[in-house]
């Protein structure tokens, strides 16, 4: 499955399509976000993505690699979890909060409203910190796809788990219905990065690529972190890249 770029989209993450194939584009006159190394940092002013562990600048994700990462990934249980991550920019937590009933499939969105958190050792689903944490962000036809398809595959394992099925109507849960150890995601996930070859990637990096992805295509500032939610670190970078696009850079 390949990442495609298209401008002009009505929604944020509606900037994201999808298709067969190898083609991985942006719109004509629209530079890719950029690569890796000095020359990213330098274009950020000394910051690839802010600074990472010692100082050193952080990598950022470049479309061809978040090709590699898809192709990685294809039929991964959790291979709904890592796409929503890339195109919808939600967090760990409210990815691992998600109910079946926040989304909604007809009208091709999905509402934030509870967050999955680690409190006084147990797992426990919290509300949102804030209420513009709470909102409605817009999923692509292909992330809904995912998610159906993510839906079918849970559907056979609470056949096969029985009375075992503990159902807590989330969208992300282990083989039984319960909800999903941060941890066992990580080492999930670090598996996933290093079959894709891209041992340097954070999960949370996913989320700074959709806001490049999506500023890249267009969507103004003020939309971005709209949907990302309220995120100062996330934020401060934005709004430099967004004048970079506008003034034809990468």
């Amino acid at each position: 499955m390949g990442l495609h770029l298209c401008g002009g989209a009505a929604t944020p993450a509606g900037a994201f399509g999808w298709y067969g194939g190898a083609g991985v584009r942006c719109p004509a006159g629209v530079p890719p976000p950029s690569g890796t190394g000095p020359q990213a940092a330098r274009q950020d002013g000394g910051r690839a993505e802010g600074r990472g562990y010692g100082g050193a600048p952080r990598r950022r994700l470049t479309i061809e690699e978040a090709k590699k990462l898809l192709d990685a990934i294809k039929d991964d249980r959790l291979e709904a979890f890592w796409i929503c991550a890339l195109t919808l920019g939600l967090r760990r937590g409210e990815l691992l909060g998600l109910r079946w009933t926040d989304i909604d499939f007809g009208n091709g969105h999905l509402a934030v409203r509870q967050t999955l958190q680690r409190a006084d050792g147990s797992l426990q689903l919290v509300d949102p910190k804030t209420d513009r944490s709470r909102r409605t962000v817009p999923v692509p036809e292909p992330t809904l796809a995912a998610l159906r398809k993510h839906r079918r595959v849970q559907a056979a394992e609470q056949l096969a788990a029985g009375e075992r099925w503990k159902d807590h109507g989330l969208v992300f849960s282990t083989s039984i219905g319960t909800p999903l150890e941060p941890g066992n995601l990580s080492t999930r996930w670090r598996k996933a990065r290093e079959k894709a070859g891209l041992g340097w990637l954070r999960l949370h990096d996913l989320r700074h690529a959709c806001a490049s992805y999506l500023l890249a295509c267009g969507a103004s500032p003020r939309t971005v972190m709209k949907t990302l939610g309220p995120d100062r670190t996330d934020h401060e970078h934005v709004r430099p890249r967004a004048s970079r696009y506008r003034a034809g850079g990468s």
